[in-house]
């Protein structure tokens, strides 16, 4: 019988996770799984959780029951290896979650018991791996804001559009070098840069639409020369992929990518704010296993 082992971020979604995992928790015997739990306690947990059952072969399958954030410390872990990753969603935006068209609540849990394995692409980068987006420029500027903010925190994705607000008044558009498997782009006055496999971010944003996790591509999108009267019209139609096709707005795709701005910006991945400054991310075929609902 299969061993399962069940990461539970208690701080996430503003905290609402441990009474999200009570829910889930009341549901777990129809799994029919041998299975255990680990509460993390602090940053990098679940990571050192999961990079222990990757070595101890202790597990075949790690549940993360968070948000992105618990997901992207436990991908660190299981990254290239043949334990599998199931999501019970319990975090504020539960984008990867959105992706694989995973729900909340008793639905989440019947999901998971008749799940069925996919391979998908992580992203390489110098603070490790992710799995859905990676972003630098304004909209990492507004993750950071909204990171060291608990009362931001609290608000969800209108924390986020708040914080959008705020950081209007002080960002300024640069110069932005981009290569794509090779080839040299260059972005006069660039917003920002968002690459990676999933379709969405900061709760819903549609910021890479036809990206796809399994295909061992990038997608890239630069937001470039705007006003800022013109991007604040621009930018809510990223909720709805409604970005797609305006001119100030590029898409490329490829299997290594650099960006290069002037001045250094923050970089985010997975709802993250990493420690690096620059992005050099390369897709990693085929390197993680998902539960994913049967089609």
């Amino acid at each position: 019988m299969e061993r399962w082992l069940f990461i539970v971020n208690p701080v996430a979604g503003k905290g609402k996770a441990a009474r999200r995992w009570n829910r889930y928790y009341r549901e777990l015997s129809i799994l029919g799984k041998t299975w255990d739990v680990y509460h993390t306690r602090c940053a990098g947990d679940a990571t050192w959780v999961a990079r222990k059952i990757v070595e101890d072969r202790s597990a075949d399958v790690v549940v993360a029951v968070g948000g992105d954030g618990t997901i992207h410390e436990v991908i660190q872990g299981l990254a290239g290896s043949s334990v599998a990753l199931g999501i019970l969603p319990a975090g504020t935006g539960n984008d990867l979650a959105r992706y694989f068209g995973i729900k909340k609540g008793h639905k989440a849990v019947r999901q998971l018991k008749d799940a069925v394995r996919q391979q998908v692409d992580l992203v390489r980068m110098a603070d490790g791996v992710f799995v859905n987006i990676a972003g630098t420029g304004f909209d990492a500027w507004v993750a950071r804001h909204v990171n060291d903010s608990s009362w931001l925190k609290r608000w969800g994705p209108l924390g986020y559009v708040i914080s959008v607000g705020i950081q209007l008044l002080c960002f300024r558009p640069q110069t932005v070098q981009i290569e794509v498997d090779g080839q040299i782009h260059t972005y006069r006055s660039a917003w920002m840069v968002a690459l990676g496999n999933g379709t969405t971010y900061a709760g819903g944003m549609r910021i890479l639409p036809e990206a796809r996790m399994e295909d061992g591509q990038l997608d890239l999108c630069v937001v470039d020369g705007l006003t800022k009267p013109q991007f604040c019209r621009i930018f809510p139609k990223v909720f709805w992929g409604r970005h797609v096709g305006h001119p100030a707005v590029h898409f490329l795709r490829g299997k290594r990518i650099s960006v290069q701005p002037d001045r250094p910006w923050p970089v985010h991945a997975d709802g993250e704010v990493l420690s690096q400054t620059m992005v050099e991310a390369t897709v990693w075929p085929g390197s993680l296993t998902v539960l994913r609902p049967a089609q």
